[in-house]
């Protein structure tokens, strides 16, 4: 899932655009320096049941601008819509300039019902700013219950 989320350079932030954002269980790092994703999330997060506590990945793909002197970088953090509270948030430098992957690994992820699950961005002196979504779906409990019953019969 990707978003564009261009700004033009200007004297108080880098640019930054994001080009994927893949949601999956776990991320692994080979010999030969690939990352591998392993359980990619193609459509929903869709829990086995609510509440669950799981475990989620985010590989990101972007292109940075040059990096100035006393520059901080970005902060990104996941939310679920409607909730102001992050689920986990984190500040990264810009390393170089040009095309980057990040691989954040096993971030626990409380799943209380269904909803959609913001990545959000923020750059130095600006606001927070969605940059991808991804929807987390749980069983209906209605339907839950009655398939229960129906095998206990």
């Amino acid at each position: 899932m990707s978003m564009d989320s261009t700004e033009a350079p200007g004297a108080d932030f880098p640019a930054f655009r994001l080009m994927n954002a893949v949601f999956c269980e776990d991320i692994r790092r080979e010999d030969n320096g690939k990352d591998m994703l392993l359980g990619v999330y193609g459509g929903d997060i869709v829990a086995a049941r609510c509440p669950i506590r799981v475990g989620v990945s985010l590989w990101l793909q972007y292109v940075s601008a040059p990096v100035r002197t006393g520059e901080t970088g970005i902060a990104l953090r996941l939310r679920f819509e409607g909730h102001e509270k992050p689920v986990s948030q984190i500040g990264l430098p810009f390393m170089e300039e040009g095309e980057a992957t990040l691989a954040l690994r096993g971030m626990p992820l409380e799943i209380n019902g269904s909803g959609t699950l913001l990545l959000e961005r923020r750059l130095p002196g600006q606001d927070w700013e969605e940059i991808a979504r991804k929807r987390v779906t749980c069983p209906d409990p209605a339907t839950e219950a009655s398939s229960d019953r129906a095998g206990d019969a």
